[in-house]
């Protein structure tokens, strides 16, 4: 999309998902109560592949005007350190073990029992959930003629409308459904590619 070869046509149903949000979690009794308080913290993303866990939350850092370093051994208090823990499981040890002051995890990972207990919801805080984006998108080739990317378009929408279709989208990564992308989530996707093409994402990325 970046280099115009390609156009997104649909929002991807992940496991009956359309959307989902990313969030900002530290312990219950931290000090940290807004983006501005990351100052001199340690932040651990999932993985540098981690839309939710990591692309988000460090946009709006970048936005709320934090500067963001990789090495959380460092002694610069003057900005947010990060480093990824590869796994949201990780995270939430490295957060219930103080080595890091802030974890980024998506609303779905905050509701998986499995993952966050009953008592990691009583020692642990929100402190900021973003706006909802598309849980995944679908994209055309660019030099698809206008006519076969709108057949495409109504094609994918109208799949689960028959029990063929519903075979062929659970055959592909248990796709539940595809829907159109609304006004709003087409000014989200500009947002992110403009965001690339003036500001550096980490070397890890």
């Amino acid at each position: 999309m970046r280099h115009g070869l390609a156009h997104p046509i649909a929002i991807k149903w992940k496991n009956g998902i359309s959307d989902y949000s990313s969030l900002l979690i530290v312990k219950a009794d931290s000090n940290i109560y807004q983006l501005q308080d990351l100052t001199g913290k340690i932040i651990a993303f999932e993985d540098p592949g981690s839309t939710s866990s990591f692309f988000i939350p460090y946009v709006t850092l970048h936005n709320a005007g934090l500067d963001i370093t990789a090495s959380a051994s460092s002694t610069d208090t003057d900005s947010l350190q990060y480093v990824f823990s590869e796994a949201d499981e990780n995270s939430i040890a490295l957060l219930t073990q103080g080595k890091v002051d802030v974890i980024a995890i998506s609303d779905i990972s905050w509701t998986d029992t499995t993952l966050i207990t009953s008592q990691h919801k009583r020692d642990f805080r929100v402190i900021w959930i973003s706006d909802p984006f598309p849980s995944a998108v679908e994209l055309v080739n660019a030099k698809l003629p206008t006519e076969q990317t709108a057949y495409l378009k109504n094609l994918l929408i109208r799949l689960h409308l028959s029990e063929e279709g519903r075979n062929v989208l659970e055959e592909y990564h248990d796709t539940s459904r595809f829907s159109r992308l609304t006004g709003g989530n087409e000014a989200q996707l500009q947002s992110f590619l403009n965001f690339l093409e003036t500001e550096q994402l980490p070397d890890e990325y």
